[in-house]
């Protein structure tokens, strides 16, 4: 568990990545549609070209938005969160239809036209976060949704932002606190030293 400097640090950090995303969301706002498509097909070379099961995301304002890959992968299945009490569960929509307006404002599937599946199942899941580091570190919206679904879990997971979003430094992290396989921005693919362990 972190002290009280170390999580203070850590809601820092959050706030801090926030606002150098924001800014650069602002003044790369004509071209963000190219950025998208890049980190497309960064995840492209990353994931199998057969048919598979993926979990994605839709995207918050000035996060990165992974519809261009979801878009490129007409053979792939997709599933997507949906927010219920403190836990995430994802389902499978129907169609581009079959979606609402979910916690937070965030689009969500509808349950009664979409196929619920174990994230576990999945070959592949994107997750967005505020700021990550070299070694699979993230930092999310302080909520833990993430951290709790996919812990224990062995699916490839993929930490995708704009490259203003990796830090310098290691992220002070919990031993909760889930770690990337890979992390894609518009630039780079990073894979991630996951060994390194996270704080007490």
């Amino acid at each position: 568990m972190l002290d009280a400097t170390e999580s203070q640090k850590k809601k820092a950090l959050r706030q801090e990545f926030l606002a150098k995303r924001k800014s650069f969301v602002h003044a790369h706002h004509s071209n963000l549609s190219q950025l998208h498509q890049d980190v497309a097909e960064q995840l492209n070379f990353l994931t199998p070209s057969h048919s598979g099961l993926a979990a994605a995301y839709s995207a918050l304002p000035d996060e990165l938005d992974p519809d261009p890959f979801v878009s490129q992968k007409s053979n792939w299945q997709f599933a997507f969160p949906k927010v219920e009490g403190s836990e995430l569960s994802f389902w499978v929509p129907d169609s581009a239809e079959a979606f609402t307006s979910g916690a937070f404002g965030i689009r969500e599937p509808d349950t009664a036209r979409s196929r619920q599946v174990n994230i576990g199942d999945c070959d592949v899941v994107l997750v967005p976060g505020v700021v990550f580091d070299q070694k699979g570190g993230r930092i999310g919206y302080g909520r833990g949704f993430y951290d709790r679904a996919l812990r224990g879990s062995k699916v490839l997971k993929i930490g995708i932002g704009y490259s203003v979003q990796l830090a310098v430094q290691d992220l002070p992290l919990e031993k909760e606190d889930v770690r990337m396989d890979w992390v894609v921005t518009e630039n780079f693919s990073l894979q991630t030293d996951r060994t390194a362990p996270a704080q007490d």
